[in-house]
């Protein structure tokens, strides 16, 4: 039998299926590597994250070196103040890819490297 797929397409409007979403403590993990190696400008591999259970909420733990000195379109400043400047924005874009709030996040700077940078095509 063939339906229309504008009938076979639930509307806007329609009840949710019945079924779980979950989201793996590595998926979350990954995506928080991501979003710091990003925001500071180093490759997400030398990134750690750890993740804690905090009343509900999600405190994360994030250990990377910084750049010495802030990279094309980064901020310039002590290492302490650009750190300081993003602890916010990275718990707030975590939440908006993730869903999963965010409480605190606590950062450690482990060392200093050059700045990573993407390659164009």
């Amino acid at each position: 039998m063939n339906v229309p797929v504008e009938e076979a397409m639930p509307s806007q409007g329609a009840q949710p299926r019945p079924g779980y979403t979950r989201v793996s403590a590595q998926a979350l993990n990954s995506t928080a590597r991501a979003v710091a190696g990003d925001l500071f400008g180093v490759d997400p591999y030398v990134v750690r994250v750890f993740m804690r259970d905090d009343a509900g909420f999600l405190a994360l733990g994030i250990n990377l070196p910084l750049p010495v000195a802030g990279g094309a379109g980064r901020p310039t400043g002590s290492l302490l103040d650009r750190v300081r400047a993003q602890r916010t924005v990275l718990g707030e874009k975590f939440t908006e890819l993730t869903g999963a709030m965010v409480s605190r996040v606590d950062v450690r700077i482990t060392g200093v490297v050059t700045a990573h940078t993407k390659e164009s095509p």
